[in-house]
């Protein structure tokens, strides 16, 4: 296939980068392939024009953001993958590729696509893919011709497409780095760096804003729903594939819609699924529950990984989240309380998430201390989605990766019997594994992970995210890295300003130690006074990265005021009479970005409030750097003990009182009767005497009556 392509000369860089947009690597999944497993593209012997993005898979591009549903930018013509090449590899050949997979639950990134453009610049060629997510993704029939985790497999046939054809761009197959963001991008990656179908092709890999123990999107059996939905059940499995092959792409969307609207009364929502069904063991996509494998069997990530998240995840904000905001305090606090936090506590696999004094204890550390406005409410939310989806399962997931295996179960971090966690998802069973690695069958537990784990955290106040919104709740939100990993060019698109001398500097640091990565598998080589340490189970190094660093000794923690200081501009610009004003993008204040925020004001309460858990380093070298960048993981631990120390041993103690209690009650009751028995029997005895006594006296008193009458006869 001969391609029509773009020459595109980056700013500051003398080397073109060849630009190739839209290259299928599979048939179209529509009319006859849809819903069924990706079939191969047909071959092609015209020059194919590659200059342009081609629709993302269909989405509600609504969850995020603002206004009425809108799915009409995608199309389910969507199997591409995009590649920026530099023009030397095309001459040299050799280079580091990276490939990149990105997503969420159910969206990805449309109005913003991410641009490889000045990562080709740094002498790597770059690959994104496009792949079926939601019901086009994860619908599943427990049949072979559709199994469901049809995004996975979309994904092995774009590597296998990339395995024959990136040599003829210059690309080094030995030198492939993968390259997951997000929820459903980091845990396709970790998938694929655990089976043995995939993980010969990656000798690095980068996980960003997603880890294993993150709330994983399995599959919760909303297939049947969607199904019924659109009137298609049937027990015959042709009948219904031909029915919702059959249905009109606004039915789907409007079905899917349907599912998503009640995920949060339901829990039904789709996602990958284990497909142990299949009887064909070389047919399945998981040869179990990825978190058993790595917990439970030997299955270890062998290659160098780079893992880390934003210093405030959760900052950026569900536009429902938003909705009952503007309705007011009470309103947002009830929704909060019966649907938000349960529904986060369950999907995050937390046990005891519906007992009283788990759900007041959570509202005592999150909630009570702050005022009882709806700015501070909302604040409240984003730090307890943070922890919960970002930095409990990182610390879960780097602790279980350096963690020789025999010690895993004596520290909780895999099974403890006040662990508070359910380790598998409700429809997970792992099922008996037998693999190879190297031509040895593994038969031995996994004594040490990989000594190639790098740790960071990403720090950047107000910072600008892939919507294009700002974030005022303090730290860096969910996909601000990206625009600096991938910029200055990104960082423009998104922004449509240059970047700042502070934030250019930022930018070219996030890509000298990524790039660095790609290229040798180690984000500082050969420098030893600013090296970036491994993270292991001697030295807890979590490297910060970010602007306005201060120093940090002895664990002191730096509070991120940056919530208190925009907190007046907040009550201003966060009411609901404010929904079309602009807000400052950055820092610098030299361009103005769409607002999202639009909530209520009103003061209930009192107290001060800072973001708490946010911190930030000095990352400039010297010779406290390790003891200051390992502060982060006894922040991480500190959350780690509320969760799963505190909580547990909490519901532990009341069970233990309560039982106690319970314990002496049928005590009482097994004795209660020979007592009473036992009272009654003396109470009779003493009032038989007592009416003896009482004959006596009578008696007595008669004799000495009838001796009287006696002696006056006499």
């Amino acid at each position: 296939m001969k391609f029509l392509r773009l020459k595109i000369f980056p700013e500051a860089s003398r080397v073109p980068i060849y630009t190739y947009l839209g290259v299928p690597y599979a048939s179209p999944p529509i009319g006859q392939n849809r819903f069924i497993v990706p079939q191969p593209q047909q071959s092609w012997n015209r020059t194919y024009y590659a200059r342009d993005y081609k629709p993302v898979c269909p989405q509600l591009e609504s969850l995020l953001e603002q206004g009425e549903t809108r799915y009409r930018r995608s199309s389910e013509d969507c199997l591409y993958l995009n590649l920026w090449v530099p023009e030397t590899a095309m001459k040299i050949g050799g280079f580091p590729v990276l490939i990149v997979l990105t997503g969420e639950d159910s969206y990805d990134w449309s109005a913003n696509r991410i641009s490889g453009l000045d990562i080709a610049a740094e002498g790597i060629i770059v690959v994104t893919i496009q792949y079926r997510s939601n019901v086009f993704g994860w619908l599943s029939f427990d049949h072979n011709l559709s199994p469901g985790n049809l995004g996975l497999m979309d994904q092995l046939m774009a590597f296998e497409w990339i395995d024959e054809n990136i040599s003829k761009f210059g690309g080094d197959m030995k030198n492939v780095t993968l390259l997951g963001h997000g929820s459903m991008g980091t845990f396709n990656s970790f998938y694929h760096l655990l089976s043995p179908k995939t993980k010969r092709i990656f000798s690095k890999a980068i996980l960003m804003s997603g880890s294993l123990f993150a709330p994983t999107p399995m599959n919760h059996d909303a297939s049947d729903d969607f199904v019924r939905l659109l009137t298609c059940d049937s027990v015959d499995f042709n009948i219904m594939l031909k029915c919702l092959q059959s249905k009109s792409f606004e039915e789907l969307m409007k079905a899917y819609e349907s599912i998503v609207r009640n995920e949060k009364r339901t829990n039904r929502f789709f996602g990958p699924l284990v497909d142990d069904f299949i009887t064909d063991i070389d047919n399945r996509v998981f040869l179990g529950d990825p978190f058993k494998l790595i917990t439970e069997f030997n299955y270890t990530i062998d290659v160098p990984v780079l893992i880390g998240i934003t210093s405030n995840e959760g900052a950026l904000v569900d536009e429902m989240w938003l909705s009952y905001g503007r309705e007011g305090y009470r309103k947002f606090r009830n929704y909060i309380d019966e649907a938000v936090i349960p529904n986060m506590l369950k999907k995050a696999h937390f046990e005891y998430y519906n007992k009283r004094q788990i759900k007041e204890a959570i509202n005592w550390h999150y909630f009570q201390p702050y005022p009882k406005t709806t700015s501070h409410l909302l604040n409240s939310l984003i730090k307890l989605s943070t922890e919960i989806a970002f930095e409990l399962p990182l610390f879960k997931t780097i602790e279980l990766l350096t963690t020789p295996i025999e010690l895993q179960s004596t520290q909780g971090i895999v099974n403890n019997e006040n662990n508070f966690s359910i380790n598998e998802h409700e429809n997970g069973r792992a099922v008996e594994i037998k693999t190879f690695r190297s031509g040895k069958q593994i038969d031995g537990r996994q004594k040490t992970a990989s000594n190639n784990l790098y740790v960071y955290v990403f720090h950047h106040s107000n910072s600008m995210d892939m919507r294009g919104t700002i974030n005022y709740f303090g730290g860096a939100q969910h996909s601000s890295d990206i625009p600096f990993l991938f910029g200055p060019s990104l960082f423009k698109q998104i922004s449509r300003r240059r970047l700042s001398q502070t934030e250019e500097k930022l930018c070219k640091k996030f890509k000298q130690l990524f790039g660095d990565f790609i290229k040798t598998g180690n984000p500082t080589p050969d420098r030893l006074f600013d090296a970036w340490h491994p993270y292991n189970s001697n030295t807890k190094y979590i490297k910060i990265l970010g602007t306005k660093i201060d120093s940090l000794l002895h664990n002191r923690i730096l509070k991120d005021s940056s919530f208190e200081q925009n907190h007046e501009k907040i009550d201003d610009l966060l009411s609901s009479d404010t929904q079309e004003k602009l807000q400052v993008v950055s820092n610098d204040a030299s361009s103005h970005q769409y607002n999202p925020y639009h909530l209520s004001s009103v003061n209930h309460g009192y107290d001060e409030n800072n973001r708490g858990a946010i911190r930030t380093f000095d990352a400039t070298p010297s010779a406290s750097n390790t003891a200051k960048n390992t502060d982060y993981y006894f922040y991480l631990r500190r959350i780690y003990s509320f969760w799963y120390e505190y909580l547990p041993n909490l519901y532990k103690n009341y069970q233990d009182r309560t039982g106690r209690a319970s314990s002496e009650q049928d005590r009482y009751s097994e004795v209660n009767p020979k007592y009473k028995h036992a009272f009654f029997s003396m109470l009779t005895l003493v009032c038989l005497l007592l009416a003896i006594l009482g004959l006596c006296v009578y008696l007595l008193k008669k004799n000495n009556q009838s001796l009287a009458s006696a002696t006056t006869i006499l």
